[in-house]
């Protein structure tokens, strides 16, 4: 060991007590109070390697408790038989594990409300879809959204809406690819096509902040005898988005696809 200090060392006439062993009683006194006996900085160690792990399980609970999440821009319409469920939660970003489950209950009926669906948004989520299987009639609904140990969970006022009968026809996405900023989504219908019949590729931007609708992105003719449909698209800059297709038959209710999820980087 280097000594730290290589001054002169002067003699001094203090002497000092010869050390004393400690008695069992002493050792066993001192032990008990050693925390206490180290230097500042080393009992701030000490006592900080004592709480941590504690701290560790009850610190995201505590900050982040007092922050409460919101909805806005809550929307439930009919969408081919069943009910599409459109809305904004607050904070639009950072979700963990963020939950919106959607809850209903028939006009008139005085029970509790039904889980009906649930999604997971992911962390840069803002603007959410979800289709709820509801079947043709009057309804009431409500969502709740929650991210344990990151906000406060919330639900939102209760939206009525009417569900229409199931359509007579059908649409489904059969394939989606990306590539960068491009993307091909394919589909295929029941009936074929008719004259004036046409299919519309809808589209809603998930950012927060971007407004919480879906937007014909595309429109394709759909003539006598056709039965698939193919649409390429761009985005300028990266996105997340929901898409559906729309499928309008003259004189007929039109039907819709699933929802599908679509990334642009």
């Amino acid at each position: 060991m280097q000594c730290l200090y290589a001054g002169p060392v002067r003699r001094s006439g203090l002497s000092l007590p010869l050390p004393v062993r400690p008695s069992a009683s002493d050792r066993a006194a001192r032990a008990g109070r050693r925390l206490l006996a180290v230097p500042l900085v080393g009992r701030l160690t000490a006592v900080a390697l004592l709480v941590a792990p504690a701290a560790l399980l009850v610190a995201p609970a505590l900050a982040n408790a007092e922050t409460q999440s919101t909805f806005k821009n809550l929307t439930v319409e009919s969408n081919g038989g069943q009910a599409l469920v459109i809305g904004t939660v607050a904070p639009g970003s950072g979700h963990v594990k963020g939950t919106v489950t959607v809850f209903a209950r028939a006009v008139g009926e005085k029970g509790a409300f039904t889980t009906v669906a649930s999604d997971v948004l992911p962390a840069s989520v803002g603007n959410f879809a979800i289709l709820a299987p509801l079947t043709a009639g009057s309804w009431e609904v409500k969502v709740r959204f929650e991210d344990r140990q990151q906000v406060v969970a919330s639900t939102s006022h209760t939206v009525r809406v009417t569900i229409g009968a199931e359509p007579n026809s059908s649409i489904a996405v059969t394939s989606l690819n990306t590539k960068g900023k491009r993307f091909t989504l394919a589909g295929t219908t029941s009936p074929p096509g008719e004259s004036g019949a046409k299919i519309e590729l809808l589209m809603l931007n998930t950012a927060a902040g971007a407004p919480a609708q879906f937007k014909v992105f595309g429109t394709a003719s759909f003539g006598t005898g056709k039965t698939t449909v193919t649409f390429r698209g761009m985005s300028a800059i990266p996105r997340r988005w929901e898409l559906q297709l729309e499928y309008v038959r003259p004189g007929e209710a039109p039907s819709f696809s699933g929802l599908t999820t679509v990334s642009v980087q």
